[in-house]
């Protein structure tokens, strides 16, 4: 065999040099370093001139507070001036009870005696779960924080706590940063510092504060507004449970301990002392402030907070609130809440929450979830408009189960086929239901939530007729909605906050989507005008065109009455916070109605008059669901539906006012009738044929009112 030699290169040519493997990879890495050489050199070089701008220590531990921060309505006037002679009495440390410093080290800084102003552990926890697992500032970042007084919420903002919280760890031991954070933080209502808190949530000095006290008062700290227990027992409760298993945590306490005191009374002061002017909105914004730029600089900091307020609809509606609810007294009324929301733009434009503040600083108007009955109804007719359906589609009011559950109308009649339009304005529960079932409840839950409605709603067919819980405020949300023909606005207290030297700090722009199709939503407005113009909230009526829906629960618990005009939405509610039941003739077409007439009427002063859009579609259909009495349909489901739900009654039929030459057509007997084979072996009143027509009914009230009678529990077979 012969080997075979290389090849040459031919004459003249060089031969290339072979490129060391790997070269290109290694100039790709230290490009890398490079890059990441420069970003570390300019961050470092951003973080040396962000601390050169930081104050000193020294200078932080001389300042004195800013000044007075004021609330101001949305004309500018004030409204309250948050003093900057603060409620705060300093005490030393040792004349601070050891239960209150355990109950404070465990709860916001369990590792306080051990690291040196920053806990790794901790900052670690709050990175990975994104906040869910709890904060990572130390208590010496807090005190940082306070004293550095400024609404930054950047990352750099957290750079300059945390050098600032290292600078004092050198500067100051232990014992006096303890002290000088117990002295300095915020425990609500206007008390800061542990001495004025002890006095102001139990009347007694610091350094006698037990076990029990100490567990509440460090249980303010992250919300002192929501944690109150004078606002809200039964939260501030749950947090004092878990400041309580914390000092078992850190050791303060034992098991036993900890449970014997959280089974303890707790004897309040029961001064909560709110010295500002429309105490139930201004708490409100400050709560709310205090969580998004920190209580001590709202509190402090001498800001100037320009609110949604309107003043002289705010003080209307508080006095009406405090006589109207005074005047009920015989009724068993004896707590009240009005919401006012301008449409389109969910500027809260007036917000009482109760009679009176400093007896109970419970806002009624954001925090009592209540059954709101008949007033949800219209998201049930809502729904259908969506889906084609119109005022004048007529509807059965006959005996109908679906599965076990059978509504009834409270005075247990039936009305035969009538209108949409007519079931909304006498407030006729069984074509509540019918509807809900026919266009589905998961829809109508989903209309209603688009509206504004935020609490939790069961998909029974009783919701139909209000068996969840709302509050006021997210009802008068969702009825500003419909003022604004569909479009929503997230309610809102606060348009921006500027500091002492006018420079912006927040601010809350208007964002509005389209919630509904604004057509249904003029269908909807045809139903609800003739609530007030004939049906069972007249007592609304006043002097301008306005659409509104009555509401009262089973055995007169809650009492409501919610409309809105182009420019305003309004809710009023009465009750009792105990859930006792009213006078068996409370209604909210009696009570709630005349209440909300008296307040638009002043929150109309000097607009001009305009008009809801209206829509007659509809005309002609029949809509049928259910299985009614004595037919062989179909069985929708809903076994679960409770048996407990509210309802309201609807009133007999009354003859229609004139409209296009029909005067006295009853609106009982439907433009047109196709029964459909379930109505067959049903009584259904006998109609003529009538084309269709446009109906406008006068704002003025009829000479004898269709009043709004009591209601009544749905009856289970």
């Amino acid at each position: 065999m012969s080997s075979r030699r290389p090849r040459k290169a031919p004459s003249g040519r060089r031969e290339k040099k072979q490129r060391p493997r790997g070269s290109w990879f290694g100039q790709i890495l230290i490009g890398m370093m490079v890059v990441v050489a420069m970003g570390l050199l300019g961050l470092a070089t951003g973080i040396a001139l962000m601390v050169s701008q930081i104050p000193s220590v020294d200078s932080l531990l001389a300042a004195r507070p800013l000044g007075t921060t004021k609330i101001l309505d949305r004309e500018g006037r004030v409204v309250a001036s948050v003093q900057n002679g603060e409620n705060r009495e300093i005490v030393p440390l040792a004349d601070i009870s050891p239960s209150l410093q355990h109950a404070v080290v465990a709860s916001e800084d369990i590792r306080f005696f051990e690291h040196h102003g920053l806990d790794p552990r901790a900052l670690m926890r709050a990175l990975f779960s994104s906040g869910k697992a709890g904060g990572g500032s130390t208590l010496t970042q807090q005190l940082a924080k306070n004293l550095f007084l400024n609404a930054d919420r950047t990352a750099t903002r957290k750079i300059a706590d945390m050098y600032l919280a290292i600078q004092l760890e050198r500067t100051l031991p232990k014992e006096k940063i303890l002290e000088m954070y117990l002295n300095q933080v915020y425990f609500g209502h206007g008390a800061y510092g542990v001495e004025s808190a002890s006095r102001k949530y139990f009347g007694k000095k610091a350094k006698n504060i037990n076990d029990a006290e100490a567990a509440m008062l460090a249980g303010l700290l992250p919300a002192p507004e929501y944690y109150s227990p004078y606002r809200n027992p039964k939260p501030a409760k749950e947090r004092q449970a878990i400041v309580l298993k914390r000092m078992v945590d850190a050791g303060f306490l034992t098991a036993a301990e900890a449970e014997k005191n959280a089974k303890k009374e707790l004897q309040y002061a029961n001064t909560p002392d709110y010295a500002y002017r429309a105490p139930y909105f201004t708490s409100q914004v400050l709560t709310q402030l205090s969580d998004r730029l920190g209580a001590d600089l709202v509190m402090r900091g001498a800001l100037k907070i320009y609110t949604t307020m309107d003043l002289t609809m705010q003080e209307e509606a508080e006095g009406l609130i405090r006589r109207g609810v005074g005047r009920l007294a015989g009724m068993h009324v004896g707590e009240g809440a009005l919401v006012a929301i301008e449409p389109g733009t969910g500027a809260v434009r007036a917000l009482v929450g109760g009679t009176n503040y400093d007896k109970s600083p419970f806002n009624r108007a954001v925090q009592a979830h209540r059954q709101p009955g008949s007033t949800f109804k219209p998201f049930v007719y809502l729904t259908a408009f969506t889906k084609g359906y119109g005022p004048y589609t007529t509807v059965a009011d006959v005996p109908t189960n679906f599965g076990r559950y059978a509504p009834q109308n409270y005075d247990r009649t039936f009305r035969g086929v009538i209108t949409f339009e007519r079931a909304v304005a006498s407030s006729v529960n069984v074509a509540a239901v019918k509807v809900a079932n026919m266009v589905g409840i998961e829809n109508v839950i989903k209309t209603a939530q688009a509206c504004g409605i935020k609490s939790p709603l069961e998909p029974n067919l009783s919701l139909a007729l209000g068996s969840a819980e709302v509050t006021p405020l997210e009802l008068a949300s969702a009825y500003a909605t419909l003022g604004a023909s569909g479009a929503y606005a997230e309610p809102h207290f606060v348009t921006r906050v500027e500091d002492h030297n006018g420079n912006l700090i927040d601010q809350f722009p208007v964002a509005t989507q389209a919630a509904v199709p604004e057509e249904a939503v003029w269908a909807l407005n045809t139903c609800l005008k003739a609530v007030v113009n004939y049906g069972s909230g007249t007592a609304a009526n006043f002097g301008r065109p306005c659409a509104g829906k009555t509401g009262t629960t089973s055995d007169a618990r809650d009492t409501w009455f919610a409309g809105y005009t182009p420019d305003l939405a309004c809710v009023i509610w009465l009750g009792n916070d105990d859930n006792s039941k009213l006078a068996p003739s409370a209604t909210g077409g009696a009570l709630a109605a005349p209440l909300w007439a008296q307040f638009m009427k002043v929150a109309h002063a000097g607009l001009p008059v305009r008009d809801l859009k209206t829509s007659g579609s509809g005309v002609g259909s029949h809509l049928s669901s259910g299985q009614e009495s004595g037919t062989g349909g179909k069985t929708p489901v809903n076994p679960d539906a409770s048996p407990d739900a509210p309802t309201e009654s609807a009133s007999p039929a009354l003859p229609v006012p004139s409209a296009d030459g029909l005067e006295g057509h009853p609106l009982d007997e439907p433009i047109q009738i196709e029964p459909s084979p379930e109505d067959v072996g049903t009584k259904i009143p006998t109609a003529r044929p009538v084309p269709p027509i446009k109906r406008s009914f006068p704002t003025a009230r009829p000479a004898t009112p269709e009043p709004e009678a009591e209601p009544s529990m749905d009856v289970i077979q």
